[in-house]
């Protein structure tokens, strides 16, 4: 038995852009862009007003390699989007307003 809290999904699916980051966020699954080249994927998952963003590969080159890695913080929905904080280390940059893209 999967003993993983499930977390909501739902109002985060679709693509999101934050300065030079953008992520797409199909179900579950997420994709993330830096300037447009693929950076990393894996799993978007959140509840109540905290989210966990768990990668599972990085791109390195041109290839996808495996990488895991959990990162998480807090969101709040806003008439301008969403804003990210209390995110520290090298992801601190997905800080922030994000705005959704149409």
């Amino acid at each position: 038995m999967n003993k993983r809290k499930k977390y909501n999904k739902g109002i985060f699916e679709g693509k999101w852009k934050n300065n030079a980051f953008t992520v797409e966020i199909k179900g579950e699954a997420y994709k993330s862009y830096y300037n447009g080249i693929n950076y990393g994927k894996g799993v978007f998952e959140y509840k109540n007003e905290n989210f966990i963003l768990t990668s599972f590969y990085a791109r390195k080159y041109i290839f996808w390699v495996r990488f895991t890695e959990t990162v998480s913080g807090k969101y709040s929905i806003t008439e301008d989007g969403v804003i990210i904080s209390g995110i520290e280390g090298r992801y601190c940059d997905y800080n922030g307003i994000w705005k959704k893209c149409q």
